[in-house]
């Protein structure tokens, strides 16, 4: 389940991993810091942590590893997988999150699913997607999850960050 063969050794995948750790590292640079005790600090961190690594172990672990184990190609694989990672977060709407805002997460995690995927196949292993999940969970919360609070270039840069995500998403499966 920590191991994922056949890899995909195509190097221009990695331009996903490599924009995730630029996006983390600006918003832990930008972090709203000052706005969280240690103890609450702790908490985001560990809450991170499990959601990061449950959602990775379930998704890219057990219904990967399902999928391809019934035959179903890597390609196909990785589509099912991702959006079942999307529906998973139908759940916050029963937990009083708007329709509308519940929609675009489902559809923003859905892609952010592919990029999990497609980290899991260029490394060989559940832990790089697993780590990749946590810090930019933790990196969102720590931002204080409102870009209007976000200095000029900040504002700018996480939108742009986040569509070159979504197209490296939709990008990645000619590539897989």
């Amino acid at each position: 389940v920590f191991t994922f063969s056949p890899r995909n050794e195509n190097i221009i995948l990695w331009v996903i991993p490599f924009i995730y750790v630029v996006g983390i590292f600006i918003r832990l640079q930008h972090a709203a810091w000052k706005d969280f005790t240690k103890k609450g600090l702790l908490y985001l961190f560990f809450g991170s942590l499990l959601v990061g690594f449950s959602e990775e172990l379930l998704v890219r672990g057990v219904v990967v590893t399902a999928l391809l184990d019934s035959g179903y190609t890597i390609l196909l694989t990785g589509v099912i997988s991702s959006v079942i990672f999307g529906a998973l977060h139908i759940i916050n709407y029963f937990n009083g999150q708007s329709f509308k805002i519940t929609l675009l997460q489902v559809v923003a995690t859905t892609l952010m699913g592919i990029n999990f995927y497609v980290v899991f196949i260029i490394t060989g292993t559940l832990w790089a997607p697993m780590l990749l999940h946590f810090i930019f969970d933790f990196s969102l919360l720590v931002q204080g999850g409102d870009l209007n609070k976000l200095s000029g270039k900040e504002k700018k840069v996480e939108p742009i960050l986040a569509l070159l995500l979504y197209v490296a998403a939709l990008g990645a499966l000619f590539l897989i």
